[in-house]
């Protein structure tokens, strides 16, 4: 009995550690996807933007809450120096160029890109691969 009860409690302590195990490399693993495509976004967004520097203003990897609703993987572009002339118009440039260029665009729950000029400062918010 007590032999019964022993190899119970080892196999409980593997299941255990291999389901943490398991759960740890997957988190570990989305999250590197996750910087890589953050990574990939910002390449894109210095590379085609009309602007002096793209900052990555905060990336979050997980569940958050915030004014646009709950999202798992979410970005926020600080567009700075931008001579653009007409926001939507580079937003819809940028957005179009960011589904075609980056293949895991689609995993972003959202994207916020601020453009910083001199006059002013405007944001636009890609959620769900749809311009808000």
């Amino acid at each position: 009995m007590k032999t019964k009860s022993n190899i119970l409690k080892a196999a409980i302590l593997i299941t255990i550690f291999l389901g943490t195990a398991f759960i740890s490399y997957s988190f570990v693993s989305e999250m590197k996807d996750h910087s890589s495509t953050t990574s990939e976004i910002q390449q894109v967004l210095t590379e085609h933007c009309n602007c002096e520097e793209v900052i990555l203003d905060i990336s979050v990897f997980g569940l958050a809450f915030s004014k646009n609703g709950i999202a798992h993987k979410t970005a926020s572009y600080r567009l700075l120096g931008t001579s653009e002339a007409s926001v939507e118009v580079a937003t819809n440039r940028l957005h179009n160029l960011l589904k075609n260029k980056v293949a895991t665009f689609e995993e972003m729950d959202s994207i916020e890109l601020t453009f910083v000029s001199e006059a002013k400062e405007e944001s636009r918010l890609l959620k769900n691969e749809k311009i808000q």
